[in-house]
């Protein structure tokens, strides 16, 4: 950069003509003050910018938790309120009852854990409506066990109209207690959005500090690149003192950029762990959600498929004793042949059969898909659990059945399970299924574009080692070229449209293997062949054991 002056830097007749010395020396000392405020004020900020980002995650993980654990209120409660109507399907009044006070106690415990956890860690003015919600849920879960106790009276009386009204007033509790633990979410909920945004307006003024100091920083550089360059001419003729200053300013240089990088780089960690919470947040949910439906469609069947049988013995009864009136009446008046002839009693005996039996397989198959839909709802599962991986992946695939049926855009999509027998795991179930969920709703993805005439999914598991487990999910589809698949498990990074994709699934699905359950996940793919992701995790857990 050159400047137009009044007179000549490297002049000494000049300075003698205008009457003055240039003072070198203050002016190094002024730039070095400048530089030395500036390189502290951006250590400053970048600690406290790191400090910042801890202390959200930290702030955020911790109410994350609390939510995941105050919604698994809503499975204990149901475990609760199942055996009430349990005892209609199995008529085992002892089983029923042990099974309730399980359930009781393993509720009592929770509760008791939330409470210490709201009095030690909670600021009382967060906690208060918390803690009434809670005694609200635990007298409304006395009452579900009181109503169930009567119902198991009445059974054991064979008193079942009385037992199926008091099913009626438990199940009224039971609604009554997921309401008020429905306020008790959207009282975390709220409270967590109260922090997200106090962190949120913390990362703004932040940010506006870091975009002032970057003028600052570039005015400091440009300022010492000119001092340099005047300065080395000036200071021609002492090359090894001109060395020195210049390393010392390249040096200078390296240092405000790296930290204007690092600054950079915190504030996009900030970002994408506020995305990720969120994302996290709205799994949590639908766990939720897809738990309660599951519930009340899981009631109404098991009602329907437990007189099944009672309808068929009765239908049974009728139909013998109509045969019983004919051996003994052969020839019935005339009216009572027509209206034989009429409703075709032969058929309507062999039909009515078939009828009670097809709503029999009917009730068995939606009662599959509740079970399937409970074991997938335990998205919000934060504790370590021994499970069957399979149990996970087949739920997952029946949540996504309707997408691999065939349409008008594409053929049915064929899976393939290579099961190994394996042993039970060690891992957070919930998470798990939302990396199987992921992993196959794009494997689904790529095969509706890939117009593929035989599209096929290919499931593999099996034992690596002695405390592995692999599970490999492969696709025939178009496959992912080399750039993009360098950047698969990078956040906010996708291929498909605006409004489609996030950017955040295989992300989340990477940090959920690597760093929940210390295991590792990679993906292979050549173009025109598919793609297969390798997901690979120890059996036990460190932490669990």
């Amino acid at each position: 950069m050159q400047l137009s002056m009044p007179f000549s830097w490297n002049s000494n007749k000049a300075s003698v003509k205008w009457g003055f010395k240039p003072s070198w020396h203050l002016l190094y000392y002024l730039l070095a003050a400048v530089n030395v405020g500036t390189i502290s004020s951006s250590l400053f900020l970048n600690h406290y910018i790191t400090n910042t980002h801890d202390q959200s995650i930290q702030i955020n993980q911790q109410w994350a938790e609390r939510a995941e654990s105050y919604s698994q209120l809503s499975e204990l409660i149901a475990d609760i309120n199942i055996p009430g109507n349990d005892i209609f399907v199995s008529g085992d009044v002892n089983a029923e009852s042990e099974k309730l006070q399980a359930a009781l106690q393993v509720f009592q415990t929770r509760i008791k854990k939330l409470k210490q956890d709201l009095s030690l860690n909670i600021d009382p003015n967060q906690a208060t409506h918390i803690l009434e919600d809670l005694n609200e849920i635990e007298v409304l879960v006395f009452d579900m066990v009181t109503e169930a106790n009567i119902i198991f009276f009445q059974f054991r009386h064979n008193r079942l109209k009385l037992a199926g009204k008091r099913m009626a007033l438990m199940d009224r509790k039971y609604t009554l207690a997921n309401s008020t633990l429905g306020h008790l979410r959207n009282d975390i909920s709220q409270i967590q959005k109260e922090v997200l945004e106090q962190q949120s307006q913390k990362s703004r003024h932040l940010r506006f500090y870091a975009y002032c100091i970057a003028p600052l920083i570039i005015l400091v550089v440009s300022s010492i690149a000119i001092y340099g360059y005047k300065l080395s001419r000036k200071l021609e003729a002492d090359s090894q003192e001109k060395g020195q200053l210049i390393g010392e300013l390249q040096q200078a240089e390296s240092t405000l950029k790296a930290q204007a990088i690092q600054l950079e780089d915190t504030l996009q960690k900030l970002q994408g762990q506020t995305s990720q919470l969120i994302q996290n947040e709205k799994m949590s949910s639908l766990g939720e959600v897809t738990a309660g439906i599951a519930h009340e469609i899981n009631n109404p069947v098991n009602f329907v498929h437990g007189n099944l049988t009672h309808a068929d013995t009765y239908m049974q009864d009728l139909i013998g004793l109509i045969h019983l009136y004919q051996e003994h009446y052969p020839n019935p008046p005339g009216t009572i042949q027509q209206e034989i002839a009429a409703i075709d009693l032969e058929f309507l005996e062999e039909d009515l059969g078939k009828l009670l039996r097809s709503m029999k397989i009917g009730t068995e198959r939606i009662r599959e898909i509740v079970k399937s839909l409970r074991n997938f709802s335990r998205l919000d599962e934060a504790e370590v659990k021994t499970v069957d991986i399979h149990e996970g992946i087949d739920s997952t695939l029946i949540i996504l059945h309707h997408r691999l049926k065939a349409s008008p855009s594409h053929p049915e999509i064929k899976v393939i399970k290579e099961y190994e027998s394996l042993p039970h795991v060690e891992c957070y179930p919930g998470q798990l299924n939302q990396v199987f969920m992921n992993i196959l709703a794009n494997a689904i993805d790529a095969l509706e574009e890939s117009a593929q005439p035989s599209p096929t999914i290919t499931i593999r598991t099996d034992v690596k080692g002695c405390d592995r487990i692999l599970i490999r999910i492969t696709d025939n589809g178009l496959g992912i070229g080399e750039s993009t698949l360098n950047r698969l498990f990078t956040p906010f990074f996708t291929t498909k449209p605006v409004g489609k994709g996030t950017g955040l699934g295989l992300s989340i699905s990477h940090q959920i293997v690597t760093e929940k359950h210390r295991g590792s996940i990679r993906c292979f793919s050549t173009l025109g062949k598919g793609t297969e992701f390798v997901i690979d995790i120890p059996q036990h857990q460190p932490h669990a054991s």
